[in-house]
């Protein structure tokens, strides 16, 4: 399970899907994650899925304040 606002997943029909696609909603996100459909590469791709990091802040990425 993706925890809300740590990543973001869009899906759509051409590139960037983060700007020009749905964003998934929670409920959903785990159904697409799962289908192989979403990750099967073709070279011209009726729908494009993209993840982005959210809005929560990653505090697990930053050096330790030395």
């Amino acid at each position: 399970m993706v925890l809300p606002g740590v990543l973001k997943l869009f899906q759509g029909e051409e590139w960037p899907a983060d700007l020009k696609g749905r964003e998934i909603p929670p409920p959903e996100v785990d159904s697409v994650l799962s289908d192989p459909d979403n990750w099967r590469y073709e070279e011209a791709p009726s729908r494009l899925t993209c993840i982005t990091v959210g809005d929560r802040e990653i505090t697990e990425l930053r050096e330790p304040d030395a």
